[in-house]
């Protein structure tokens, strides 16, 4: 049996529609895949059992990829810090990354940055498709992990498609009662950024004016001291920002010994920090390409944990 007969059911057990695909042509092998679903995966898998690709719709699965086309490391960690990270990240047969997220309305644009497409409809290679010149394959998380993934952040006004002239929802801002929160929430993410209060507090005002009806100079400043007081306790940890690791103190003792040990631990609580808890395989090759260590230190952090 190939991958996509092995994997389609995979998929499909999550809810995520997949087809069959010619990897190094990225061309599906069925017609109306865009529309299909679970179902016609199922059939699929049958007929295309001996298939080595697997195609993903973006549009019809609700899914947005950051698609890094470069071998570069710091173009793939500089976007993760730019856009948040991803639970779940294929390396493809070219040396790039593709990181996944929610859709949030995004489009589909080549080259949004450089080296970096934005799949937000479409169709892209799935893991573990293999071509001729390699495999795609899940470097960090499981299917697991595309039934809570985060959506981007920080991408620019012009990169989403245009919405329904009845969808006016953004504009209208919050609704009386819920602005206190949707202000606190905004200004935890904003607070990553601003270096001193009254930079903070500046945008909490211009963030209040934008609504339709605003809140009290009082209940701004209350919002921002908030923050702030987070912020400076370093304590300001917020989902899709940069990732942070926190370790109990019986953890870091027991990790004394073994310095490589915590390291690894704080990676992995980095790429894995949407699993909510939840189980997960770690494999040695796939531990070896993320730190980038001998198969021996590696194993060796890994089996003290």
């Amino acid at each position: 049996m190939g991958i996509f007969g092995q994997w389609a059911p995979e998929y499909a057990e999550r809810g995520v529609a997949v087809f069959p695909v010619d990897v190094d042509r990225k061309k599906p092998l069925v017609s109306n895949y865009g529309r299909a679903g679970v179902r016609a995966s199922a059939t699929w898998a049958d007929k295309f059992a001996d298939a080595d690709g697997l195609g993903i719709h973006m549009g019809r699965n609700a899914l947005t990829i950051l698609d890094v086309d470069t071998r570069d490391e710091r173009t793939f960690a500089d976007a993760m810090d730019r856009h948040g990270p991803s639970p779940f990240v294929v390396r493809t047969q070219s040396g790039g990354w593709q990181a996944y997220y929610a859709a949030n309305g995004e489009k589909r644009q080549t080259r949004a940055w450089p080296c970096i497409d934005l799949l937000g409809n479409g169709q892209a290679v799935a893991a573990p498709s293999r071509g001729t010149k390699g495999r795609y394959e899940v470097i960090a998380g499981d299917l697991d992990d595309l039934l809570d993934l985060p959506t981007l952040r920080n991408i620019p006004a012009d990169l989403y498609r245009p919405k329904a002239a009845n969808d006016t929802s953004p504009a209208d801002g919050p609704a009386v009662g819920q602005r206190n929160q949707f202000l606190f929430d905004a200004l935890r993410y904003q607070g990553q950024s601003a270096s001193t209060y009254e930079q903070l507090e500046a945008i909490a005002m211009t963030l209040n004016q934008s609504f339709a009806d605003p809140l009290s100079p009082g209940e701004v400043a209350n919002a921002a001291r908030s923050v702030w007081k987070y912020k400076s306790e370093n304590r300001l940890f917020v989902t899709g920002c940069e990732s942070t690791a926190v370790f109990g103190s019986s953890l870091v003792d027991q990790c004394l010994n073994n310095g490589d040990a915590l390291v690894l631990l704080a990676k992995l609580r980095q790429l894995h920090a949407h699993r909510k808890g939840r189980a997960f395989e770690l494999p040695g090759a796939t531990g070896e390409r993320i730190m980038g260590w001998s198969k021996r230190r590696y194993l060796k952090a890994r089996d003290h944990l």
